[in-house]
């Protein structure tokens, strides 16, 4: 049998989308010529025969019929809407003659028919035949994918034309919203994945009890590149936090036991900036429980504090340390990182680097600042066990970026509204520096606290940048929508867009803690609430207009927040005046 044709359905995809760039090369491996479809000529190779096409999936595909040919003896279709192909493609192509050799073989059946007949998805088929020409003349391409669908199979009913699956999987719809069963796709031998198990909101995500991340975990053995390319694409296309909501981008680490560390050596730094000279006995022993060799780094505001610092190493007989002093207090643990330290992260010398630096954050109450500093270090570097299960995670995946605590929310009213005055001023700085979104709409996916264990590779574009002192807030105007708070909110994003993972660690006992106090949260907010599924409490709350004092709270706060980014010293005066006006239109 001579080899099959591709037909591969591009629309408005960039020639630089990696699971098109993907797919294009399984395609091209195989076939005799791609037939692409699609609104960018870039993404032709030599062999390759571009349509131009704009439309819905369903005229594509006919386009795409339309150039193959009239002595094809068989053609395979999928497109940007997939992930794939998965498995081997003369197997698949094999496959398709086998159960259907005049007729048409779907990756799996779509759920988008009502009755007791499937109809056939048209993330992937293979078409044998005379089957082809028919296809190409039929007049059931017209509308959105699920009619297509629909058509289609009523089509082959009528003409009596031989239908089948490659796998026993059924892409079928929840309530209208969310696949069933993709979880078993590569069980069931699915050539491919629908796009929407990663772009589906992930409340629906939720409600459909799907696991995104054992799918990737199984990609990651069978598919390797694949998984690397369903990543890119959501770097792209998926806000980081609805993306680690729905590959449960979080570990709960074992604090206790024994001490296991990687086979592989890892060159560690910790990076360490210490305003308080008298809190670098605190941050040294945290950074001890590194359970291997690594080289200190501290940063300091003043010589007294060097010479102190170095006294206690002294003391302890603890391996001496590289102490800076910065150039001036501007930006404080931010500025000493991305400008102090900027020649260490970028040396080359170090495959993982911590970040610590002395938190007393005086503003808050005693309390509240004395959890935060609990939920940074013991979720950072709880013990040498702890540490160890840490450095294992980076050893055991070289596309491991970032590694930082949830959001602090004990204490702090971060949930729904971690941006607070920054998200405006961070777009401003990412298109300075060459990064883009998306941005998450509510909660950056952020280390709130700026320490977190990071590759240097994975922060590049932030070190690379020559960002001056002059750039940050003068003390003590150190405010949100200042760069600082900014390069805080960044930090996630910048890893995604180099290509790395972000992945969000607990201890055992912080976990209990932080689950206990957010579901009895939500469990608060939802039964005030007359729906009792995800879905129709979010309808409901979109659908209720807050009161009109509320609505010019919220007009009133982004104003004041946009008069303090650009006169910061206002604050001083303004301050007082703000609170006695929230207090009078939130009472």
């Amino acid at each position: 049998m001579s080899r099959p044709v591709a037909i591969y359905i591009a629309g408005t995809s960039r020639a630089d989308e990696p699971h098109v760039l993907y797919a294009l090369r399984c395609l091209r491996d195989f076939a005799a010529h791609v037939v692409i479809v699609g609104s960018d000529p870039a993404l032709c190779g030599p062999r390759d025969r571009f349509v131009q096409h704009r439309g819905a999936r369903g005229m594509a595909i006919a386009a795409g019929l339309g150039a193959v040919g009239p002595d094809v003896g068989q053609v395979i279709v999928t497109g940007a809407y997939a992930f794939g192909p998965i498995g081997d493609l003369a197997g698949i192509a094999a496959a398709g003659h086998r159960l259907a050799p005049n007729g048409l073989v779907c990756g799996y059946f779509s759920g988008s028919a009502r009755g007791a007949h499937p109809a056939p998805s048209t993330d992937f088929m293979v078409l044998n035949g005379a089957l082809i020409a028919r296809l190409a003349r039929a007049d059931l391409w017209q509308g959105p994918p699920d009619a297509v669908e629909e058509n289609l199979g009523s089509y082959l009913r009528a003409h009596g034309v031989p239908l089948a699956s490659l796998s026993a999987l059924t892409q079928g719809f929840a309530q209208g919203t969310a696949y069933d069963g993709t979880g078993l796709a590569l069980a069931e031998g699915a050539p491919c994945l629908p796009c929407a198990i990663a772009t589906m909101d992930p409340i629906y995500h939720d409600m459909a009890a799907q696991d995104l991340r054992r799918i990737l975990a199984q990609l990651r053995t069978c598919a390797p590149r694949l998984e690397r390319a369903i990543h890119g694409f959501a770097a792209r296309h998926i806000p980081a936090r609805d993306w680690a909501a729905i590959t449960d981008a979080y570990a709960v680490l074992n604090e206790d036991g024994p001490v296991h560390l990687p086979h592989a050596a890892l060159r560690i730094a910790v990076l360490m900036h210490v305003y308080f000279a008298e809190d670098f006995a605190e941050l040294h022993a945290v950074a001890r429980n590194i359970p291997t060799g690594f080289a200190l780094f501290v940063s300091v505001a003043n010589d007294t504090a060097a010479r102190r610092i170095a006294s206690h190493l002294a003391a302890q007989g603890a391996a001496a340390a590289t102490i800076r002093k910065v150039a001036q207090n501007r930006g404080r643990d931010m500025a000493a990182l991305f400008i102090t330290f900027a020649d260490v992260a970028s040396s080359g010398d170090f495959d993982l680097i911590l970040r610590l630096h002395s938190k007393r954050s005086p503003q808050l109450p005693p309390p509240v600042s004395a959890q935060f500093r609990t939920h940074l270090f013991s979720n950072l570097a709880a013990s040498p066990a702890y540490v160890g299960a840490i450095l294992q995670r980076f050893a055991d995946d070289p596309a491991l970026g970032l590694v930082m605590p949830p959001a602090i929310q004990i204490g702090f009213g971060t949930l729904g509204h971690g941006w607070y005055s920054n998200r405006a001023p961070l777009e401003d700085v990412a298109r300075k520096i060459g990064l883009s979104g998306p941005f998450d709409a509510h909660t950056p996916l952020a280390p709130f606290g700026t320490m977190f264990w990071f590759r240097p590779a994975a922060l590049r574009a932030l070190f690379a940048y020559p960002w001056r002192f002059d750039d940050y807030n003068r003390e003590p105007h150190h405010i949100d929508g200042g760069l600082a708070h900014v390069q805080e909110r960044l930090i996630g994003y910048a890893a995604r867009a180099a290509g790395y993972d972000v992945l969000q660690v607990m201890t055992q006992a912080q976990a209990a803690r932080n689950y206990a106090r957010l579901e009895y949260k939500f469990q608060r907010f939802a039964g005030h609430l007359m729906a009792a599924s995800a879905p129709e409490q979010l309808i409901e709350l979109q659908r209720a207009r807050p009161p009109r004092a509320l609505r010019l709270h919220a007009r009133l706060a982004r104003a004041y927040a946009r008069l303090l980014r650009h006169s910061p010293r206002l604050r001083l005066w303004l301050r007082p005046f703000a609170r006695r006006m929230s207090a009078l239109l939130t009472g």
